[in-house]
């Protein structure tokens, strides 16, 4: 299944012609708009929220717990050390490790005074191609609980020493969080269940439009030991959510763990309810109401809230092949526009799917987070 791999790689580093210019790059400061507003400062002492017990069941989410995860799981794409540093002293934090292994990377944020650590793992190099998403096939693994994707398994694996070494180093801190978007997100979900089962507590994982890591028996056990702590966050229809794909005989179904909040058309749909937003939604960040609705995964194993999480579908195996066809149109050439390249959604879009890859970018995750925080506190 190295061919999945390599489009979803694609998708996720957005160095894609076919793609960059249907998503529009973040500024220096991502939030730079929302932040001059001022209708949602910066969330400076977050940290301290975070030495308080986080349930992913609460109706209204801590927005700067969420804010300051997705700063962190933004920061772990950064390649520049000082750039990081500078960034992370608007929150308090101090940068810990900055590590690199077999092409998967994470970070760490330290709160001394607070025994806070946050581990943030990169989802691919935006500017490197070649640091795909992950080379390994879409085989399923046994763990003691169920089995789960080969790819991310591994990819968890070669960082599980350098993450439980940074643990260690300060002492084992009281408080442990991880984050991380896209693989990031599959990769510290997988690393939140290592950790427990080596005695490391995790006081809450957040994570950003992740893809889909295990099967049914491994999902519910996680639901259940530990899915009060799991919040997963989905930009409207993003739709790396509904990655892997279901191809009976094929692939294997997999499904995702934890309580979900989605911002879908101004709206915040949460497992079981959906809340209005006080104000229109953004023009260019979220849905205008038109949006085509993607169809809930109503197999999906239920949330710790006992509800059906705001999941869209599986890819079948013809959405998957044309999305493989999209994400591999990188010359931008006329012959390409003409198939693909109609407006996001517009006819020839048949299947709606670079509409849906447009929501993936993480800087749009932040500004729907600082959008709705801001509105609906």
């Amino acid at each position: 299944m190295k061919s999945f791999v390599v489009s979803v790689a694609i998708l996720m580093s957005l160095a894609s012609p076919a793609l960059s210019q249907f998503v529009p790059p973040p500024d220096g400061v991502v939030s730079k708009s929302m932040q001059a507003a001022s209708a949602f400062p910066l969330p400076e002492h977050a940290a301290e929220r975070m030495t308080r017990p986080f349930q992913s069941t609460d109706r209204d989410p801590d927005w700067k717990v969420v804010r300051l995860m997705a700063e962190l799981s933004f920061l772990a794409y950064e390649d520049s050390i000082p750039a990081v540093q500078n960034r992370l002293r608007l929150f308090d934090l101090v940068l810990g490790e900055f590590v690199t292994i077999d092409n998967h990377h994470f970070i760490t944020a330290w709160d001394a005074k607070r025994d806070v650590l946050i581990v943030a793992f990169r989802g691919t190099d935006i500017a490197q191609l070649a640091d795909v998403w992950t080379d390994l096939d879409y085989a399923k693994i046994k763990t003691d609980t169920g089995e789960v994707h080969k790819g991310f398994y591994k990819a968890s694996e070669a960082m599980m020493r350098s993450v439980v070494a940074a643990i260690e180093h300060r002492g084992r801190p009281q408080h442990v969080w991880l984050t991380g978007h896209s693989l990031g997100g599959a990769i510290a979900t997988l690393t939140m269940r290592q950790l427990e089962s080596r005695g490391h507590r995790v006081g809450g994982l957040v994570t950003f439009g992740q893809p889909r890591v295990g099967d049914r028996a491994f999902t519910e056990e996680m639901n259940r030991k530990l899915g009060s702590r799991i919040l997963r966050v989905i930009n409207e229809d993003d739709v790396v959510v509904s990655l892997p794909p279901r191809i009976p005989l094929v692939l294997p179904a997999y499904y995702s763990g934890g309580n979900a909040i989605q911002f879908l058309d101004g709206k915040l749909k949460q497992s079981g309810g959906v809340r209005l937003m006080a104000k229109p939604p953004i023009d260019g960040v979220i849905g205008d109401g038109t949006t085509p609705q993607v169809d809930l995964d109503l197999l999906a194993p239920q949330t710790p809230s006992g509800k059906v999480p705001p999941d869209p579908e599986p890819l079948t195996a013809e959405q998957f092949e044309e999305l493989k066809q999209i994400l591999n149109d990188r010359d931008g050439s006329v012959a390409d526009e003409q198939t693909y390249g109609g407006p996001l959604g517009g006819p020839m879009d048949r299947l709606d799917l670079k509409r849906r890859a447009g929501n993936h970018p993480m800087h749009l995750y932040i500004q729907n987070i600082e959008r709705f925080a801001a509105e609906g506190k």
